[in-house]
């Protein structure tokens, strides 16, 4: 039996020509370890459960499919009870890189608000369950209330939901973000870009 050593040179993305870099990226993109091990999304489920909570909103579990079927979409299992005293404002919300006043989430806020004003004796409560093996979209979450208005509402949550979800996904599709995560891990390449 003989026994043959070959030596590899690895290089940091940095040291890369312009192609390997674009060849490093892309193999990089298809087989992207934070996407395959289905973790990107904790962040956004940990903010999403603390606007929620603003809203009156006890998030139980998060379901999402995504993001180029039909049927994919996001809702949520929980509860819904009218906070007497919520400020959309009122805690930071660094992962989700809202704006500085999220018009969707306003919507959603002051639509509520205005339903409770509706029925100032009688807080709004609302259950939410998914009822579907399939689909995971707004729709496919039943929504047990004595007062129906609400539904919408929520159901523009989830929506709000899967719009967040999807912004992640994309923006860790982006060559800036991928590099960005190649250079923060230390990857090393083979002169053609392939990961070692």
């Amino acid at each position: 039996m003989r026994k043959i050593v070959t030596t590899v040179i690895a290089y940091k993305f940095e040291e890369l020509d312009d192609t390997a870099k674009e060849r490093a990226i892309t193999l990089y993109r298809n087989d992207n370890p934070r996407l395959q091990g289905q973790d990107w999304y904790e962040d956004i489920y940990e903010d999403v459960k603390s606007v929620a909570r603003i809203l009156g909103i006890e998030i139980d579990h998060i379901y999402f499919s995504g993001f180029w079927s039909q049927g994919d979409g996001a809702c949520f299992e929980g509860r819904y009870e009218y906070p007497v005293d919520s400020k959309l404002n009122s805690i930071p919300i660094p992962k989700l890189k809202l704006p500085k006043n999220d018009q969707d989430l306003s919507d959603i806020k002051n639509e509520l608000d205005r339903i409770q004003q509706q029925y100032p004796d009688e807080p709004l409560y609302a259950e939410v369950s998914h009822h579907s093996p399939h689909y995971y979209h707004e729709l496919s979450a039943q929504i047990d209330t004595e007062i129906e208005d609400i539904c919408e509402p929520l159901r523009d949550f989830m929506v709000w939901i899967y719009k967040k979800l999807e912004a992640e996904y994309d923006y860790l599709q982006l060559d800036e973000s991928i590099t960005e995560a190649i250079i923060a891990n230390e990857y090393e390449f083979s002169k053609e870009g392939v990961l070692l």
